[in-house]
């Protein structure tokens, strides 16, 4: 039974005769209905003995079907609304309150029926009387139906949906290209951003874990896309470093473990729960526990083969199922099955995404997508931090704090995402969290990337970059179908969306390149998408749909359709008609309406006048009394039952015959899920290329060089965010090559570069593996599997540990993990303890990595520890060896007055500079202030230029005294630290504050009369009154 026939089994139809119940609460309804003048304007009556005027109909409410003018009909006099007529229109609203049902809309599926409220008029259902169900009258000769709320737009058998919907397939497959052509004309215009686009607070990401034995599997389910992740079995330590990984990659709602799960991965992920992930602004992530049975291999396999995935073709056996998710899920990733399937348990037991459907309806999946640890380079949150891949900031408008609490700040990843789309956003964000470390994936991105940037493809990349613009979410869309809750501007935007991706498909195929991303897309569009964008076009129409704010189906689809219409649009002429004869026949009525109510149908209203009292004063020969108001009495005469038995509630059924049409569309779009979500993602694939692409061609980026050798080497590098920050910007070259020394310790002053040195060479491998172009000149890379950082302290109170506890982990991470491919960064490590343990143990952590031979790690260490470079702290064989390189930061010191410059006494013997005409243009700059790049500090003695450029050799000073004065330090307390440093260097005592003159004179003696007392030798015989007398002279 349809929903139609259930709406009709509990409220009588419009065209039911003499329903008593409804005429009772009517009648009920009127009396006690105040009388309201002019609430129905222009509503109009018939009077015996006037001379009938051409009428003209009123335009459509946004409730009704679109109504022209009138060319002919049968002629009204035009009067002004009286108090019977108010007071009846009053009646009429409070009868539409009363009788009205609930509307629902069944959607036949085909595996599964899903029922949701709909509204026809979205204004109209938000006020507190309903005005949708009026009445149905002659108005001042114009007619103004209102349709009714008892039975809506609802789905009927589906076998006529799919019997309309073949036919019209059939035929608008022949005549598709000609669509086309139309359909362009349609989506040319710029399409609103629909509900769907707008964020949606109930988007969750859930996470399922599965950890034994050391291996780790994981899936998630983003309500968003409706997309099920998987990924694959990967070793993780006793660390958890990759559970860690995916738990910040992933950012979930809620994750979902076993009851049984081992007590150290709950504690890891209350500990990341509690050291907050999620933004500010987003909700907290809670922990839900499954029974240990909801992980069983088996069990979850059987859940993975069975599950509601649109991807599956549904006619499909379950030998066939299993072959078919075998081919995209690898069933011998045990963990990664334990998480999939338990997360499909927990999804469907809490309806993740359905929650107001019917039982029956299960949670839709569009795809399942794997991926592969092993073949990305590993971050962690603090490596991501500190080079500030990501940044986020608080939003200044509160409510555009979005899902993540705020706005993204000065990141790299801010920097980069010039997408057009909001998945092409999500996925670019996706690959700055996955780093490839698949070295022929890499250089696909970067052929891509070079692709695009070539100056001949300049047109045709202005064109891809206006459709990528044009194309929505349409997985979404389709998502909002299979729960029936699509309204007409997601059914345009859909087109839109559509029709754009066929005309990129049409770009990329013009390119002619050999890329993968291009004949992908040539790939995934066959031609049932043109054939769908055809069917819509000329289906829908999307002007009178977004008006009506309901479906309307175009003219010349369905003849019986187009048939109701136009007896609808003819109501006016025979309502009059009905009118005008009601008077002729009966001599007892001077004035009349015919009026229509939902659930009782066609009546005729009388006035009533003073006399009418008693009910027996109501009766008229041939009609039967239904109800009375204040001002009107109503009656159903022969020729209104008729017209219910013909008529009925015409304009409900045309309502229910082109949802029909429009489910039977929609089952034919729901075929393409697939192909939809597929051009989706390569859309947004494309989108990030674009993105990038448009990233290196404003910042001057350059190709870099991919090999399979351990090899980092950069000339003229650049940090992408702080050249951004500075009028000149400084390029260094790095070479990290096992020949030119893996590990480098960098020293030099402060505040000359250090940590941007430190953080560039990390940021440019790291933007080489997500596929980007790099700030350099060149690069020649190799991957790498892991970066460490020991850059930024992040400290937190939950953590519970002190700041060198946390630098101390760090650290401890990359000596444990790190191989021969791993790049570590490690920037002022030791300085949170005493300088002497800082020293030993930043000098035990250099000679750890270099006595590793082959297998040290590429490694950058800057430090303050000036000794470290001295002979006796590092191995020897690894100076000699060249696997230990010393570096420093150029400073040029000029000397008071500034007529002359000397070499830079920080830098040892092995680079000495030569003092030339560079150096006095340095000099000059340098009293000039130089810019934002150069700085200049003036003290009391000498001046200090930085000048950025990273040289071979040792600092002996880090000039932390000056660098104060720079920074307001009181000059008092500049001179007084800079003497302190001088008397320490040198060796002597340091004097304390205030002391005069005479105190100096008086420690000078005191000075002396122990020298004299430990000169005495007694036991040799010199007299003890000798020294007493030294003693007393000294004294005085």
């Amino acid at each position: 039974m349809s929903t139609r026939t259930l709406a009709r089994d509990t409220d009588a139809l419009p065209g039911d005769n003499g329903n008593a119940r409804h005429a009772q609460r009517a009648f009920a309804a009127a009396q006690s209905e105040p009388a309201r003048a002019g609430v129905q304007d222009g509503a109009s009556c018939v009077r015996r003995g006037v001379q009938p005027t051409t009428s003209a109909l009123h335009g459509p409410s946004a409730h009704s079907l679109h109504t022209p003018q009138s060319e002919t009909g049968h002629t009204v006099t035009r009067v002004s609304l009286g108090a019977a007529a108010a007071a009846e229109a009053a009646a009429m609203r409070r009868v539409s309150d009363t009788a009205s049902c609930s509307q629902w809309r069944e959607a036949d599926l085909g595996t599964s029926a899903q029922i949701a409220p709909v509204h026809d008029n979205p204004s109209s259902a938000a006020s507190t009387t309903s005005t949708t169900t009026a009445t149905t009258t002659l108005s001042r000769g114009s007619f103004q139906p209102q349709h009714r709320t008892g039975v809506d737009a609802a789905s009927v058998q589906t076998t006529s949906c799919s019997t309309s919907t073949s036919t019209a397939a059939s035929s608008h497959r022949e005549e598709s290209a000609a669509s086309l052509t139309a359909a362009g004309a349609a989506a040319g215009t710029d399409v609103p951003e629909t509900e769907n686009d707008a964020f949606d607070e109930h988007e969750r990401v859930i996470l399922a874990i599965s950890w034994r034995s050391g291996m780790l599997g994981a899936a998630y389910y983003d309500t968003n896309t409706m997309q099920l992740h998987v990924i694959s079995d990967v070793r993780d330590a006793n660390d958890l470093s990759v559970l860690e990984m995916v738990f910040m990659q992933v950012s979930p709602d809620v994750v979902v473990i076993s009851t049984n799960q081992d007590e150290d991965v709950v504690v890891r992920l209350r500990g990341l729960m509690a050291t907050g992930v999620a933004g500010e602004g987003k909700p907290a992530c809670t922990l839900e526990k499954l029974p240990a049975g909801d992980f069983a291999p088996d069990l979850c396999k059987r859940r993975l083969i069975h599950a509601h995935c649109a991807m599956v073709p549904p006619y499909l056996r379950d030998e066939e199922r299993e072959v078919f998710i075998q081919s995209a899920v690898p069933f011998e990733n045990v963990q990664m099955i334990r998480a999939a399937g338990a997360l499909v348990r927990f999804i469907e037991l809490h309806r993740v995404g359905v929650e107001l459907e019917d039982a029956h309806v299960r949670v839709p999946i569009t795809t399942i997508e794997m991926t592969c640890l092993d073949r990305m380079m590993a971050m962690d949150d603090n490596a991501l931090s500190s080079l500030q891949i990501f940044q986020k900031e608080s939003h200044p408008v509160t409510g555009k704090l979005g899902k993540n609490g705020g706005k993204e700040g000065l990141s790299l990843f801010g920097l980069a995402n010039r997408t057009r789309t909001s998945l092409g956003s999500a996925k670019l964000r996706l690959w700055f969290l996955r780093p490839l470390a698949d070295l022929s994936e890499i250089r696909e991105r970067h052929r891509t990337i070079a692709f695009l940037l070539n100056p001949e493809h300049a047109d045709t990349l202005k064109v891809l970059t206006d459709c990528v613009r044009q194309i929505k979410n349409m997985v979404r869309i389709i998502g909002f179908m299979q729960r029936s809750h699509a309204s007409p501007s997601d059914w345009k935007v859909l087109f839109k969306s559509m029709y754009h991706a066929v005309q990129l498909q049409t770009a990329l195929k013009a390119l002619n390149s050999d890329l993968r991303i291009f004949s992908e897309f040539a790939s995934c569009f066959g031609p049932d998408i043109p054939e769908t964008i055809a069917l819509i076009n000329k289906i829908i129409d999307f002007d009178q749909s977004i008006v009506q704010q309901r479906f309307v189906v175009k003219a010349a689809i369905d003849n019986t359709l187009d048939e109701m219409k136009r007896m609808y649009q003819g109501l006016p002429d025979l309502m009059t008609n009905v009118a005008l004869a009601e008077m002729d026949d009966n001599a007892e009525i001077d004035e009349c309406n015919v009026v229509y109510f939902p659930q009782i149908g066609y009546l005729v209203a009388v006035p009533r006048r003073p006399t009418m009292r008693m009910e027996k004063d109501f009766a008229i020969t041939g009609f039967d009394f239904q109800f009375v108001t204040q001002h009107s009495i109503h009656y159903k005469s022969p020729r209104t039952r008729e017209m219910d038995q013909e008529l009925g509630d015409i304009h409900g059924d045309i309502i229910d015959r082109e949802t029909d049409i429009m489910y039977g569309l929609q089952k034919e779009v729901l075929k393409r899920t697939r192909s939809v979500a597929k051009i989706m993602d390569l859309v947004a694939t494309l989108d990030c290329f674009l993105a990038l692409a448009s990233f290196a061609r404003e910042y001057n980026y350059t190709q870099p060089v991919m090999m399979e050798e351990n090899v980092l080497d950069i000339t003229g590098g650049r940090h992408p965010l702080q050249e951004l920050c500075v009028d000149t910007f400084i390029p260094n070259d790095t070479d990290l090559s096992v020949q030119s020394g893996p590990v480098h310790i960098v020293t030099g002053p402060n505040a000359s570069g250090k940590s941007i040195y430190l953080k560039q060479i990390a940021m440019i491998q790291f933007l080489a593996q997500v596929g980007s172009f790099v700030p350099a000149e060149r690069a020649v890379l190799g991957c790498v599997d892991r970066i460490f950082t020991r850059i930024h302290t992040r400290e937190s109170v939950s953590v519970a540990r002190s700041t060198f506890m946390i630098d101390l982990n760090q650290v401890v991470l990359a000596l444990r993990f790190a191989t021969a491919r791993s790049l570590v960064v490690i920037d002022e490590f030791g300085k949170g303890t005493s300088a002497a343990d800082g020293l030993a143990l930043l000098s035990a952590v250099v000679s750890e990595l270099v006595s590793r031979g082959a297998a040290c790690p590429k490694t950058v260490i800057s430090t303050h520890f000036h000794k470290l470079c001295m002979p006796g702290l590092l191995p020897p064989a690894a100076i000699s060896a060249g696997l230990l390189k010393f570096f420093c930061l150029e400073v040029l010191e000029t000397v008071a007055p500034r007529d002359a410059l000397v070499s830079p006494r920080n830098v040892n013997s092995e680079h000495t500079n030569t003092i030339d005409a560079d150096a006095d243009v340095a000099r000059k700059r340098a009293c000039l202030g130089g810019g934002n790049q150069h700085s200049t500090l003036h003290g009391n003695t000498n001046d200090l230029v930085f000048l950025y450029r990273v040289v071979s050799g040792t600092a002996q000073s880090s000039f932390g005294c000056r660098i104060a004065g720079l920074a307001g330090v009181p000059l008092a307390v500049v001179a007084r630290g800079m003497q302190v440093t001088d008397l320490h260097a040198r060796g002597d005592r340091v004097h304390r504050l205030g002391e005069t003159e005479s105190d100096v004179t008086r420690r000078a003696a005191h000075r002396e009369i122990v020298s004299c007392f430990l000169q005495c030798d007694l036991a040799g015989g010199e007299s003890l009154s000798a020294l007493l007398g030294d003693v007393a002279r000294l004294a005085l």
